[in-house]
This record gives structure tokens, sequence and C-alpha cells, in this order.
């Protein structure tokens, strides 16, 4: 178990870590999601797990950094809402143009 030391003592670095994992494929997710979607939906799984799990393990050893992980994750949902949100128009709009 690796541990750091900061103001409010001694912290995981593990969790940390997983938090911040979260974060960057949130934010690779965003990205990827209009360049090269299959791996956008990659990191978005990746986001999720990374991102509940430390969040899980944050509650569980009281830690108080977690804004790492909260911001992976509502990367994560922004994205599933853009993805709803881009099927829905393509279905409405788009769709019955190619239909004949």
């Amino acid at each position: 178990m690796s541990l750091i030391n900061n103001k409010k003592g001694l912290i995981e670095i593990n969790t940390i870590k997983k938090a911040v994992y979260s974060l960057i494929s949130g934010i690779l997710l965003l990205l990827f999601l209009f360049l090269f979607p299959p791996a956008g939906l990659i990191f978005l799984v990746i986001g999720l797990i990374f991102g509940i799990t430390a969040l899980k393990e944050i509650k569980i050893k009281k830690i108080t950094e977690r804004k790492q992980a909260i911001a992976g994750i509502t990367c994560s949902i922004a994205a599933i809402g853009i993805i709803v949100i881009g099927t829905i128009i393509y279905i409405a709009w788009i769709s019955p143009f190619f239909t004949g």
C-alpha cells in the first residue's frame, strides 16, 4: 500500500490514481466520441468503472479528494447523453431522407 503525506494526513495513492484515470478517460471519451466513436465507447466503460470504484474506495476510506472521480463520471454521463441525443436526431430527422 503506497501512501502520500499531505496537509490532511496520509492518503492512499491507488485510490487517487483511479480517480485521475477516470477523469482522463472521461476527457478522452469526449474527444474520441466525435473523432472515432468506437474508441470513445471504450473510454466510456473505463471511465465509469474507474470513477465508481474510486468513489466507493474514497467513501470507505473517508478520503476527501473525490473531485477527479466525480468529474470523470460526469464526463461519462455527459457522453451518454450526447450519444442518446445524437441517435434520436439521426432517427428522427436524418434517417427518413435515406429511406426513399
